[in-house]
């Protein structure tokens, strides 16, 4: 299964931790919005505001050949409020605890198995010749920008471009600084409102942008944020494998940057089937061969699973135990392989297992142990899950990929399993 994990994420990001706080401030700070008027979902939700989304940023996104993918805006992704099939309930973005415990939420009810945007971004980051822990996810306005009913997207942005630009101003320090603080030098822009919005940043922070082998063409952002700032369909760019060459320096320090647009993954299929020339030119960008489709790593989809709703939250602040955290690993004591499946290409089955299947969509990895005090001798990423009967009880077989290091014991209790979470870092 290969999609975006808590695994592929980088542990610890400053970058986020300030997105968390800093919107909070941010957005009490902002006059309020008169009623029906386009602005943010995360200020007029019960109990708001809520803090802006944190970035899914790639253990290796950082790195030389890491690529910065950047939307316009969050889709309404709250339960009742949004029109895609993955969701999170309010209750869920209230109890989050900071970035860390919102994102292995965020990451189960929304982005995993995700067939609108991060299934399609995941295809094509693949055919691109890019592991997923290579990419960061970020949108120029951290949050759902909407209309009066609700509704988000290009047609919200065009209601009241001139919000929408000063919203993604009090992000750009973040967007910015992402950039600086990175030795990755691509960045894939997704729709003509979020390539707009892009140069406007790069044109405020002094930097020079130009056609790639055209330095007389300018990037200047176009007067209408719908509008191609050259006229072009996004199409055009894949289809002429070019791209934006940005140029920044001050004070002795100098970087450079590629910028290609592409299709929205809502209209990718439409205009750009599969990516194909999308991923064509970024892999040009990259220095890479496109991969060929036989070749690529598969996604597995994930069943629709709707948070279930749950009693009110009590009115009194509680502090947050270890069951409020997903889990994303499961270790169990399983002597002398008993049951085990070995299937001979690199994937096992687990034998059997008492767990529950609310916690089984959400992992990443199982590790399998002689004892607690012994590191896995059987570890790797989640292929699949199935239930069986066993002894007349109903029980759980993992499908595993042997992958990584062997793993030390995660998880309290006394029994012969234990539960890695969100807030605890597998080892």
């Amino acid at each position: 299964m290969t999609d975006w994990t808590h695994s592929k994420l980088a542990s610890k990001d400053p970058i986020n931790r300030q997105i968390w706080s800093g919107s909070l401030r941010l957005q009490r700070a902002l006059p309020q919005r008169p009623p029906g008027a386009v602005g943010l979902l995360q200020q007029r939700l019960e109990g708001g505001p809520y803090p802006w989304v944190p970035d899914l940023v790639g253990r290796r996104a950082s790195e030389k050949g890491g690529v910065l993918v950047l939307g316009s805006a969050y889709s309404p992704f709250i339960s009742g409020e949004a029109g895609r099939e993955r969701t999170l309930s309010l209750d869920q973005y209230a109890d989050s605890t900071g970035p860390a415990a919102f994102q292995a939420l965020f990451l189960r009810h929304v982005v995993r198995g995700d067939p609108s945007y991060y299934g399609p971004l995941a295809e094509l980051c693949l055919a691109a010749g890019l592991e997923l822990d290579q990419v960061t996810l970020s949108d120029l306005v951290r949050a759902c920008f909407v209309d009066g009913a609700g509704g988000g997207g290009d047609a919200a942005v065009e209601s009241d471009p001139e919000h929408f630009l000063e919203l993604a101003r009090l992000n750009w320090r973040w967007t910015w600084e992402r950039m600086l603080a990175s030795r990755s030098t691509c960045v894939v822009v997704l729709g003509t409102v979020a390539h707009n919005g892009l140069l406007h940043m790069l044109q405020e922070q002094g930097c020079a942008v130009t056609l790639r082998g055209q330095p007389r063409t300018r990037g200047t952002p176009a007067r209408l944020l719908s509008r191609d700032p050259l006229g072009w369909k996004l199409g055009d760019w894949g289809e002429r494998r070019t791209w934006w060459v940005v140029r920044w320096q001050q004070g002795g320090r100098a970087r450079k940057w590629r910028v290609l647009p592409i299709y929205h993954p809502a209209r990718r299929n439409k205009y750009d089937a599969g990516y194909q020339r999308s991923a064509a030119a970024l892999a040009s960008m990259l220095g890479k061969a496109p991969v060929p489709p036989e070749r690529r790593p598969t996604r597995q989809s994930q069943p629709q699973s709707q948070p279930q709703a749950r009693p009110p939250r009590p009115v009194s602040p509680r502090p947050q135990s270890a069951g409020d955290s997903a889990v994303i690993g499961m270790h169990f004591v399983c002597r002398g392989d008993m049951n085990v499946v070995d299937h001979g290409d690199g994937t096992f089955d687990t034998g059997v297992w008492k767990v529950s299947t609310r916690h089984c969509d959400g992992v990443e990895y199982i590790a399998l142990h002689e004892s607690k005090e012994r590191r896995s001798y059987r570890h790797g990423e989640v292929l699949s899950w199935r239930t069986t009967r066993h002894e007349g009880q109903q029980r759980i077989i993992f499908t595993v990929r042997q992958s990584g290091p062997p793993r030390a014991w995660q998880g309290g209790g006394s029994g012969e399993k234990g539960y890695a979470r969100a807030q605890q870092e597998p080892r």
